[in-house]
């Protein structure tokens, strides 16, 4: 697993923010506690963000991948604003999200109900009508 930028800790002057990308993996999923959560700095047109997941290492047999499961970023009403509002996505190298990246809902900023969001992962340009 690994980010580009990978947290907050990689600005100047960062501090130890608990809120590193490792916790895209952890089992605490439906919460309001930043410290189960990731943030990454963000600047329009300064940079470009990425985000690899291995699943399993080339010697391995194959792995189906299906789809993502995504908790946009939750720790209240206001901060959910931090959420990833759209991304594009490769799986293998190849394009399965449209081609605009798949939108992504804002967290309600509570933990009161499951607002998780699927994202299949098998999107296919549209058909050409006869």
């Amino acid at each position: 697993l690994t980010a580009a930028p990978a947290d907050l800790n990689q600005l100047d002057g960062g501090a130890e923010d608990p809120r590193t990308v490792d916790k895209l993996l952890h089992p605490e999923v439906m919460t309001t506690n930043a410290a189960y959560m990731w943030l990454a700095p963000w600047q329009p047109g300064k940079q470009t963000h990425s985000l690899s997941i291995t699943i399993a290492p080339p010697s391995a047999p194959p792995v189906a991948v299906t789809a993502l499961r995504v908790w946009n970023y939750n720790k209240s009403a206001d901060d959910a604003e931090r959420g990833v509002r759209a991304a594009t996505v490769l799986l293998d190298g190849r394009l399965v999200s449209p081609p605009g990246g798949a939108l992504f809902r804002r967290a309600p900023g509570h933990a009161e109900f499951d607002y998780a969001q699927t994202l299949p992962l098998r999107w296919q340009p549209p058909s050409a009508v006869a």
